[in-house]
């Protein structure tokens, strides 16, 4: 049989876990496992694993445009991913097949390759993240901010990607980011823009829950109706309890400051304050100060504790929440969680045979499990 007959015959993209869609023609990838990082306020990365009959592509015609990943959920329907490939290489030929290593990132890591010197006045982050995004064609994002933001008079931009300039004026107001995928878009489609989205929130914001909104804790196997979480672990730690931040107002000579203070939890910590006083018109006014010190003092006070779960429910992803189910640790508000993080790691079901032709047994059954980090849902998320 030949290799293309061989390729038709095992390792089509029909029926499969995984499957991707590129610039190339249908059948010219398939994908082998993936691994994979969604967090909020960081920019997905997904290295995905391909094998092909064809023994070279012009990896040119992959760099920098959009794919979609696929995986195939526990009621049959199907999670996108969509990213611009950033990476492309190619890892060998073996047993007649080829394997190539695909890099997907979102539209906003464009961002960390563009370094400029740029002076913005009287304008928001809302504002100068909008000017920025002008600059690139892919760019696709939205508000969902409410709080009050800050007018820098001036804010600089010294030597510093936009990416790097960007999330640390987001941080400084208290705002995370989210990515949103298009589960009805395909790549290679006519849209003009990205077919993720970028979501910029403030800690008031809601945030949406899973498409599993319950998870059960509970073994995996492949009888039951929906997918679970099998490990479950809690970690608390030290941390700051107390915020004063000040800063000078040149504008009308006069210090502005404001100053937090947890509320005691019964544990023995002496005062440990986070003091600063380093910056010149920090705050337009004593309210704008006390808004900081408690986005500040919020966001020490959720990494006091945070949870790690292990399990194989497809749908997670940053940000989102769900309630955590036949835990006797956990019950009513206390089982509900905000996830972080995620890390998903997957392998293709390719088949005996494609196996053999790989020379690995272990890409033969189509597997899918993740690890996350979570936090309670009572507490915001503020970075």
């Amino acid at each position: 049989m030949s290799s293309p007959s061989l390729f038709d015959a095992f390792i089509s993209q029909h029926a499969r876990l995984l499957e991707i869609k590129t610039a190339l023609p249908d059948a010219a990838l398939t994908v082998e496992r993936f691994s994979a990082r969604e967090a909020v306020s960081e920019c997905f990365r997904f290295v995905i694993d391909c094998i092909s009959t064809h023994a070279y592509f012009d990896l040119r015609a992959l760099i920098g445009e959009e794919v979609t990943l696929r995986l195939l959920q526990a009621e049959g329907s199907k999670r996108a991913w969509h990213g611009y490939v950033t990476e492309g290489m190619q890892l060998g030929a073996d047993g007649g097949l080829a394997r190539y290593r695909l890099v997907m990132e979102p539209w906003v890591a464009f961002l960390d390759h563009r370094r400029d010197n740029y002076l913005f006045q009287d304008k928001t982050v809302i504002d100068i993240l909008g000017q920025i995004c002008k600059d690139y064609r892919q760019a696709s994002w939205t508000s969902q901010v409410t709080q009050k933001l800050r007018s820098y008079s001036i804010a600089t931009q010294y030597r510093e990607t936009d990416f790097a300039f960007i999330t640390r004026l987001l941080a400084e107001e208290g705002l995370s980011f989210r990515f949103a995928h298009d589960q009805s878009a395909e790549a290679g489609d006519d849209a003009p823009h990205a077919r993720h989205q970028l979501v910029v929130f403030d800690r008031e914001a809601e945030l949406p829950a899973c498409a599993q909104p319950t998870i059960r804790y509970h073994r995996s196997h492949a009888t039951e109706a929906s997918d679970t979480m099998q490990h479950w672990q809690e970690a608390r730690r030290v941390q700051p309890n107390a915020v004063a931040l000040a800063g000078w107002d040149y504008k009308n000579l006069v210090a502005t400051g404001a100053q937090a203070d947890s509320i005691p939890d019964g544990s023995e910590l002496p005062r440990l304050e986070i003091h600063d006083a380093s910056r010149p018109y920090r705050f337009e006014d004593s309210n704008a100060a006390q808004l900081r010190n408690d986005l500040l003092l919020a966001a020490h006070e959720a990494r006091n504790r945070r949870f790690t779960g292990r399990g194989s429910v497809r749908q997670l992803a940053e940000a989102q929440q769900f309630t955590l189910s036949q835990h006797a640790g956990y019950v009513g508000e206390e089982a509900r969680f905000t996830v972080l993080a995620v890390d998903h790691y997957g392998a293709n079901n390719l088949g005996a045979q494609a196996a053999e032709l790989l020379g690995q047994a272990d890409v033969e059954a189509g597997t899918y499990r993740n690890t996350l980090i979570a936090q309670p849902a009572a507490r915001p998320l503020v970075p």
